[in-house]
């Protein structure tokens, strides 16, 4: 009968060949790609927490300041600057207090340049202290620098839409899709009568980028709906009440640039006949009355002969 032949030692003499150093760092390999895994996956609608807005400068001049704090940790600021100094470095950092009596900082962006024309489009992530930070604090301010240019206003919380069940629309019950892509939307035109709902199905397919669904008369303007955020990729359905007859905009309220057009349209208008119609009702023998048939002619009237 064989023997069981023992493992041989290794060249370093005597121990097996199974190495613990490289068991372990085996085992470091696939835990640093489980946090990596974890790390890029999607989060849902359900994991925004809160949503602070700034408008900087006098009437928001100098553009608008948006930021997210998601469950669980971490969130994004995102910055849609104009008319600031072109070509600049520009420093933003979060704070709580207020622009008069800053205490401690959130969180500190880094600097980014803008761009020839004085504009910034920029979304940073927030790590999970800061968003503890956010969330702790009872008064929030954001500041932007470049050089002796400095723009400071105060992040209010935007309050979470209602949970109150929108009307069900009347006529077709299909829900129109929306669809938020590469930061913007499709279609960007949608059309409705007055006075009627619209159901919308919207849906976010920008991975790990919250979009939300706002109408107003423009995008800076108070909203007459709000929908709720989502964070893609993810989708949900609404319902926009019936509004007068007139041209709105829907918009992202995180993302101001991205934008479309409602236009809703007159009920009950009175439509203008067609010339064809009209000109075949005139010519048609049928729609014409007909008066009483001219008298016969009688024989011409006799005259007595001229003296």
């Amino acid at each position: 009968m064989d023997r069981i032949r023992p493992d041989p030692p290794s060249e370093a003499g005597g121990s097996p060949r199974h190495d613990p150093r490289a068991r372990g760092a085996i085992l470091a390999m696939l835990g640093a790609a489980a946090l990596l895994a974890a790390a890029i996956a999607p989060v849902t609608s359900a994991t925004v927490d809160g949503t602070w807005r700034a408008k900087m400068g006098t009437g928001g001049a100098n553009g608008a300041v948006t930021v997210v704090a998601l469950v669980g940790g971490g969130g994004t600021a995102t910055l849609r600057l104009k008319s600031v100094p072109p070509s600049a470095a520009i420093t933003s950092v979060l704070r709580a207090g207020t622009c008069a009596r800053p205490t401690a900082v959130v969180a500190t962006l880094p600097s980014t340049r803008s761009s020839s024309t004085g504009k910034l489009n920029l979304t940073k992530a927030l790590t999970a202290s800061a968003v503890t930070r956010l969330l702790s604090a009872s008064s929030l301010v954001v500041t932007i620098r470049s050089g002796g240019f400095t723009r400071c206003a105060k992040l209010a919380r935007v309050a979470a839409p209602s949970t109150t069940p929108s009307p069900s629309p009347t006529g077709d019950s299909a829900a129109t899709e929306v669809r938020a892509t590469g930061f913007a939307f499709s279609p960007a035109s949608l059309t409705v009568s007055a006075d009627v709902p619209l159901a919308v199905e919207f849906r976010n397919d920008d991975a790990g980028v919250p979009h939300g669904f706002s109408v107003g008369a423009s995008a800076v303007s108070t909203p007459l709906f709000t929908a709720p955020t989502i964070t893609g990729v993810a989708r949900e359905t609404f319902t926009i009440p019936g509004l007068p007859a007139g041209t709105y905009v829907f918009y992202c309220p995180i993302h101001k640039s991205m934008t479309g057009v409602l236009t809703v349209s007159a009920v009950g208008a009175v439509a203008t006949p067609s010339p064809t119609a009209s000109a075949a009702a005139t010519s048609s023998p049928v729609a014409t009355p007909m008066g009483p048939p001219p008298p016969t002619p009688g024989p011409p009237p006799s005259y007595p002969p001229y003296p």
